[in-house]
């Protein structure tokens, strides 16, 4: 019994592809998903199919955004931040009264906190997706935008100095 007309049917089913390509030859429409480090930028996908990037120009266009939404998320923790130190001179004098008052927050501060938080995770693992095209000049893009948002606005307040950017 003779396999290899079998096995080279098989090659050439539709579920595996048989080393043919799909679409037309030299077709560009599919993003190439790197699971190792790479510097090639062919027909990279940043996150989303429809952030498919194919010219060079848009590959520019795309590593100054992916810089902006690393800054933006510095830009976030710094607000944050801000928004949740509040100095013991800004308190309203019956706070100070009473030490257990300040352990028990309206739900409203609560809430706003934990809203917070939640925008800030799902941020983080964003820039963790984009990180993990494993493409070096995004990653460099990334951290060039952390630097960057960090130097703006990490003056604005010691605490954010403390926290690094990380996932969670």
């Amino acid at each position: 019994m003779d396999h290899s007309e079998h096995m080279q049917h098989m090659a050439d089913t539709p579920m595996s592809n048989g080393g043919h390509a799909h679409g037309s030859a030299g077709s560009s429409n599919t993003c190439k998903m790197n699971m190792i480090f790479t510097w090639n930028s062919d027909d990279l996908c940043i996150v989303f199919d429809w952030w498919h990037i194919q010219t060079f120009a848009g590959f520019l266009i795309s590593l100054v955004a992916v810089a902006g939404l690393s800054m933006g998320y510095e830009f976030l923790r710094t607000w944050i931040s801000s928004k949740e130190a509040v100095a013991p001179e800004q308190m309203p004098a019956a706070v100070h009264k009473r030490e257990d008052e300040l352990k028990h927050q309206n739900s409203e501060q609560r809430l706003f906190k934990a809203l917070t938080y939640g925008l800030q995770i799902a941020y983080s693992f964003f820039l963790m997706l984009v990180f993990m095209t494993y493409n070096g000049w995004v990653m460099l893009a990334v951290v060039a935008g952390a630097i960057a948002g960090n130097y703006l606005w990490s003056a604005q307040t010691s605490k954010v100095a403390s926290k690094g950017m990380f996932c969670h």
